[in-house]
This record gives structure tokens, sequence and C-alpha cells, in this order.
């Protein structure tokens, strides 16, 4: 799959120097990024290399001008370079039901579409509502309700 520097830099509200068309076709570290890849340069010592990387583009911070390097000014290099991240490889929502290996007590009540993860401890008297994600090692005392959506 390969995402234009436009499309990128529009997802993170950054400001392209270089060639918006450029295709990017996946992340990488500093020193492991090819032409068809980003990546971000966040510090000073990175800063001071990126006309010499390999990368097809770098997330840089505002103020930084590169000579001849396709970049992307964004106000937080690290967290763009996290959004891009994501782009590339989304997570995965969590499955529906229940895991076997989560631990679940007396009266317990689950709406639908729920999604309880493994090692998810629940108490006595507990419900929890439509579309509610409980991810791993989450803990829910008795008598507690969660409501819909959370």
């Amino acid at each position: 799959m390969g995402i234009s520097l436009a499309i990128i830099s529009e997802h993170i509200h950054g400001k392209i120097i270089g060639d918006a068309k450029k295709i990017i076709h996946g992340v990488a570290p500093f020193e492991d990024a090819t032409a068809d890849d980003i990546t971000y340069a966040g510090s000073a010592t990175y800063l001071k290399k990126v006309n010499d990387s390999n990368a097809g583009a770098v997330i840089v911070p505002g103020d930084f001008q590169p000579v001849n390097k396709n970049i992307i000014q964004a106000e937080n290099p690290r967290v763009s370079f996290a959004r891009v991240v994501n782009l590339f490889c989304p997570k995965s929502p969590p499955k529906t039901g229940q895991s076997q290996r989560a631990n679940i007590g007396e009266n317990f009540t689950c709406g639908s579409n729920a999604s309880i993860g493994p090692f998810v401890v629940i108490g006595d008297n507990v419900t929890v509502c439509n579309n509610v994600k409980l991810h791993s090692q989450i803990y829910l005392g008795n008598n507690v309700c969660i409501g819909d959506d959370v």
C-alpha cells in the first residue's frame, strides 16, 4: 500500500517541502529508512543527518529547513510519526465476546458487541452494556455498571 506525502501531511497537519506526489510505502527507523519509507528526526542529532538519510521523506520540526530532501514540517515530529505508523499499520479492533482467560464473577450481565479481553477480572453483580471494550488486565470491582460505547 502506498500513500502520497500530500495525504500523509494532511493526516498529521504538517507542511510539505518537496514532492507532494511522492508515494511512501512504509515507515522505518531513521537509520534503516529507504527511498520508499518515511521516518522522523526529532532531535538535533538526527536533524544534522537529514540530508544524508536514505528515507523518501522525513518528518521534522516546523522550523527545520533541509537542502534537498522531502520533508514534512510538524509541530511534534514524534507524535506525527506515531500517527503515520497508524496509517500504515492500523490497529485491529478487539474481537467481540469474552476471552476464556477472563475471570468473571457471579451475576454478570453483558450487552451486545462487547469485548472482554484476556486477564480481565470482573467482580460480582457487574453490568457491561453495548459496544464496551475491556482490554487485557482491566479490573472491575463488585456492583459496577459500564454504559454503552465505553
